[in-house]
């Protein structure tokens, strides 16, 4: 979520129903400005909210905090967690090394053919290098093989 956050600046708070969302404009870093929200339930469980009135018609990502996982929500229809959701537009969302490599939200075998298209160098996207790059050190190699494999087995 950090990523998202960085240079960003916070504009304001709304409350919708037992769920707390603040606005904050996306930094240069982030690829700003543009709008994106934090978002957690005020109680313990995770909450449901309509966010229609906050986030508009546009198509929206929940960003996991504890994945970085990015999957395309219905702004009627949110789920927010104690521990918070980054909604971000849908045409936003960063590419980060979750194992997401086809950049559709979600972290599954959908994902293998992908990973090894970039492993082998047979893709060479940035997008979907920096997904496969589990280990973070600049280069997709056989060292981001047991990281991602371990990623998908948890999911």
């Amino acid at each position: 979520m950090a990523r998202y956050l960085v240079g960003g600046h916070y504009e304001t708070t709304f409350l919708v129903g037992r769920v707390r969302v603040h606005r904050v404009v996306a930094g240069q870093q982030a690829g700003g400005p543009y709008p994106l929200f934090v978002a957690y339930s005020l109680d313990p469980q995770p909450a449901v909210a309509d966010l229609t009135p906050v986030l508009g018609s546009g198509r929206w990502v929940a960003v996991s905090p504890r994945t970085g996982l990015a999957p395309l929500i219905a702004p009627e229809h949110v789920q927010v967690a104690p521990n918070g959701v980054l909604l971000v537009p849908e045409d936003k969302r960063l590419a980060l090394p979750n194992g997401d490599v086809n950049l559709d939200g979600q972290l599954n075998f959908a994902d293998i053919d992908p990973f090894v298209s970039v492993l082998t160098g047979a893709d060479s996207d940035p997008q979907h290098r920096a997904a496969a790059d589990i280990d973070r050190d600049g280069e997709v190699t056989f060292a981001d093989i047991d990281p991602f494999v371990d990623l998908l087995v948890q999911q």
